[in-house]
């Protein structure tokens, strides 16, 4: 930069500075909308996917009425990369309405010998349950909603045998099983479909005290080839159930279900299409907008002084070296409004995903993109000295034509 262009650049920044700061806080504002309105689309968009990455709750979900013992057996199935497993009951809770819910009683974690660990549900609220405390169980978020619990309520569990389980659209009286009473220790967000029926979760150590109500073995399996081996792994799970010496499965139930964990994911995703691509046109409508303003803008703040640059033509200043003046004060506002921009996306990053996905998020609460913000942030740098170096060289151009003597 010449010395002429480096000394208009100081005379605009001392002169004209309000001015700069008012292009700064337009620019930084609405950067920081934009920004923040990208990442919560992103985040909304992603929420259930993400959810289910988190949880994992594998590629094949498995319940086998009768048989309290297959875990084992399924978990040693060479497809098999790792399991979650449970005794799965029916209990009434005790309370001013009468409620039966499922209850699916932890066994010891069955890690495969890739190391892969399935189904680790997000705890929203409380803590995760002593696996070594009989009396703490682990509610679904929903249930607990829906029931009016909280974390520190007790629930007092009645247990069905599984005779009255097999009785259970006939009558069966109250129930025979051990009546329990439990602590709510915290709260679980999983995906779509999983734990569906069966809200309360007890832990390793309830298993062992009480082991006869189990009706049925509940599974949640990740396999070698994921959703491709299922088929063989269905196979192999019918060979294992009809070789075995089983309880007599309940009239009303299949013996051994096989289903996708991730239907509800996948449902939830197109389901919520129209609520994504509401919120995509808004960013889109956003970002011309904020164009327009700031295109505006920065035209406003150089027609000011376009004058200037008709007297530094004339005194032989060429228009590269013009240009180069003005955009001095122009990287400098860019850089000042990217920080705003960013200081309003991270104050942003507190809002969680709109309408019912904000019940799948995973990370409930602030949750920082850090790849849009960084994307963001030098978004707005460079728009900003394009806009400037727009408005600039159109300004000299009018000014120009303006002042051109008319040929006779």
């Amino acid at each position: 930069m010449s010395p002429a262009a480096a000394a208009i650049a100081r005379f605009e920044c001392r002169r004209r500075w309000r001015s700069l700061l008012a292009l700064a806080l337009i620019g930084g504002i609405l950067g920081g909308v934009v920004i923040g309105a990208a990442a919560l689309t992103r985040r909304t968009a992603t929420a259930p996917d993400r959810l289910a990455a988190v949880v994992d709750p594998g590629d094949a979900h498995l319940r086998a009425i009768g048989d309290v013992d297959l875990a084992d057996a399924v978990a040693a199935l060479p497809m098999v990369s790792g399991a979650w497993a449970a005794r799965l009951s029916v209990a009434r809770l005790d309370g001013p309405n009468v409620i039966y819910l499922g209850v699916v009683a932890e066994l010891p974690p069955i890690v495969g010998e890739d190391g892969r660990t399935v189904l680790d549900p997000t705890v929203v609220q409380g803590r995760a349950a002593d696996p070594g405390a009989a009396d703490e169980v682990m509610l679904r978020e929903d249930a607990a909603e829906a029931f009016g619990l909280a974390v520190g309520d007790t629930l007092r569990l009645s247990f069905l045998t599984p005779e009255e389980i097999d009785q259970f659209d006939t009558g069966f009286g109250e129930p025979d099983g051990p009546t329990v009473d439990v602590l709510i220790a915290g709260l679980l967000r999983v995906p779509p479909g999983v734990f569906d029926g069966s809200p309360v979760v007890a832990t390793p150590a309830f298993t062992s005290r009480y082991p006869d109500p189990g009706a049925a073995t509940e599974m949640y399996v990740g396999l070698r080839g994921g959703a491709s081996a299922v088929p063989a792994f269905s196979a192999a799970v019918d060979e294992l159930v009809a070789s075995r010496p089983t309880a007599q499965p309940a009239e009303d139930f299949a013996p051994v279900t096989i289903d996708d964990p991730r239907l509800g994911t996948a449902a939830l995703v197109e389901s919520s299409r129209v609520l994504v691509g509401g919120l995509v046109a808004a960013l889109i409508v956003a970002i011309v907008a904020s164009l327009v303003v700031c295109a505006q803008a920065w035209s406003r703040h150089f027609s000011a002084s376009a004058n200037q640059q008709q007297i530094e033509a004339a005194l032989g200043m060429s228009g590269r070296a013009r240009l180069a003046a003005r955009l001095v004060p122009g990287v400098l506002v860019a850089v000042a409004a990217s920080a705003i921009a960013v200081a309003i996306a991270l104050a942003a990053s507190g809002i969680e995903p709109v309408g019912g996905l904000s019940d799948i998020e995973p990370e409930p609460g602030w949750r920082l993109d850090v790849g849009g913000v960084a994307v963001g942030a030098v978004g707005v740098v460079v728009v900003t000295i394009a806009v400037a170096a727009w408005g600039a060289a159109r300004a000299g151009a009018a000014r120009r034509d303006a002042v051109r003597p008319r040929r006779p």
